[in-house]
């Protein structure tokens, strides 16, 4: 996968970060320089896209749960990283699977048109999830308005989201 964006648009220290560590729940990444422009080409050898592995109308629990769980991975390396987790590409068709089967996420190391807040990524993600989800499961739809509920807090803090909505609600699954 390649996409070009504008040199300016790039976050050098990011796209660095990226590229000199191996940070396990990020799909990896090159780059290169053409004219005023950044290539970045995501490293997709070894890894599936989800959204054509699963081709049930259902995650299974199992799976679901493992997903919540290496995005709870994902958000957290972004900030041991000092990357911005809102610059994760939270969305169905950017999740892949590696030859572990562990879930990993693209990173866009570019400045967004306008600052978005990650509470209303994580929303706009978990609205996603939805049509994935076991309707009938009342434990995993009981972890999921829980999850929602969490983004709601009027002084909301990813770190404390991290670490008491998410960690409470998966907690039994780690």
């Amino acid at each position: 996968m390649i996409e070009i964006y504008p040199l300016e648009k790039c976050i050098y220290y990011q796209i660095k970060m990226c590229q000199h560590n191996q940070i396990p729940s990020l799909v990896p990444f090159d780059f290169s320089y053409e004219d005023n422009d950044v290539k970045i080409y995501w490293k997709l050898k070894g890894f599936e896209a989800l959204h054509k592995k699963e081709k049930h109308t259902h995650l299974s629990k199992k799976k679901m749960e493992k997903l919540l769980l290496h995005l709870k991975k994902a958000l957290i390396d972004c900030m041991d990283y000092m990357l911005e987790p809102c610059q994760l590409k939270l969305e169905w068709e950017a999740i892949y699977v590696d030859e572990k089967d562990d879930y990993r996420f693209i990173y866009l190391p570019v400045r967004k048109e306008e600052e978005m807040d990650i509470a209303v990524i994580l929303k706009g993600f978990f609205s996603q999830l939805q049509p994935y989800i076991n309707q009938n499961d009342e434990g995993v739809m009981i972890k999921m308005h829980q999850l929602r509920l969490g983004l709601e807090a009027e002084n909301f803090n990813l770190e404390t989201y991290i670490n008491d909505v998410m960690t409470t609600s998966m907690g039994s699954l780690e």
